[in-house]
């Protein structure tokens, strides 16, 4: 899977990092696929909080699985501008096999960090508007 900072596909020409994808309500973007390297502090690609066509703002869900019970914490950041100073946590996961957090806040851009890894299976996480 496409880590933060790595440069994505898309038109964007001032640069290939700036291709983020908008989550609109009714999508779904998996951020780690458990296949990721371990390490501390990994962290997923960031989407944009796309437009919501019935106004308001659509709650945005992020399911945490593991395939095997873990020694790993995951947590769920959102920021106001895509940049890594910016990145705010807003939910940690510590839980060894099934977890979700639904957020109803309105910042623009979220991510997924895998923050520590020792043991168990890689995590998948999956947002959802």
């Amino acid at each position: 899977m496409p880590l933060y900072g790595v440069a994505q596909s898309g038109s964007n020409t001032s640069g290939a990092a700036y291709n983020i994808r908008a989550l609109s309500p009714g999508d779904k973007l998996t951020l780690f696929d458990g296949t990721e390297s371990p390490g501390s502090a990994v962290k997923s690609v960031a989407f944009g909080r796309g437009y919501n066509p019935g106004g308001g703002v659509a709650n945005t869900s992020f399911i945490i699985n593991f395939a095997s019970a873990p020694t790993a914490v995951v947590q769920i950041q959102c920021a106001y501008q895509d940049v890594e100073a910016s990145y705010q946590t807003v939910y940690t996961s510590t839980d060894t096999q099934k977890d979700a957090y639904t957020d109803e806040g309105s910042a623009p851009f979220w991510r997924a960090q895998l923050l520590t890894y020792s043991a168990g299976g890689m995590p998948v996480v999956t947002a959802v508007r």
